[in-house]
């Protein structure tokens, strides 16, 4: 007999729409937060040429990493090895990179990733001081929460025109 696991339902984070939102001005046609098979998928870009290469995108939080540094995962670098041996091009977004970049120029940073060939492994940064890893962390929980705090008590508000 077949039986269905139920996945644990995710729901995208404020970092995920933000690199959507980009991807939209892009005006490249692609899928959040599903799932394919036995991975969890951030983002997946339509395949507009056909070619049968899957583009994929991970918006990686601070959760991706050990505790206090910038080193991935060992779970991170194994969906990223099999991704990529089943056939997808997968690049990364890191929280920190995203945070560095100014927001206004975020647009042409994500046209220059998408460009640019996608890695066939995933590798660690040099391993930074914890202070600077714990200051940047504050500073992306603080944005986060003005973000949802915006969400909550400062809705857009919509013109129906009636």
């Amino acid at each position: 007999s077949e039986r269905y696991i139920k996945a644990r339902s995710r729901e995208p984070s404020p970092l995920l729409w933000d690199v959507s939102d980009k991807l939209s001005e892009l005006e490249m046609m692609h899928r959040n937060t599903f799932q394919w098979g036995p991975f969890p998928m951030d983002i997946a870009l339509e395949d507009a040429l056909g070619n049968g290469r899957r583009d994929c995108i991970f918006v990686d939080s601070p959760t991706s990493f050990y505790l206090s540094t910038n080193q991935y995962l060992a779970r991170k670098k194994l969906r990223h090895h099999l991704l990529t041996s089943l056939g997808w091009n997968v690049r990364r977004v890191r929280w920190d990179d995203w945070l560095s970049v100014e927001p206004e120029k975020r647009v042409e940073w994500l046209r220059v990733l998408m460009s640019s060939p996608a890695p066939p492994e995933l590798l660690d940064l040099e391993l930074s001081p914890v202070k600077e890893q714990l200051t940047e962390f504050m500073r992306f929980k603080a944005i986060v929460k003005q973000q949802r705090y915006q969400d909550r008590y400062e809705p857009e508000t919509m013109d129906l025109g009636l």
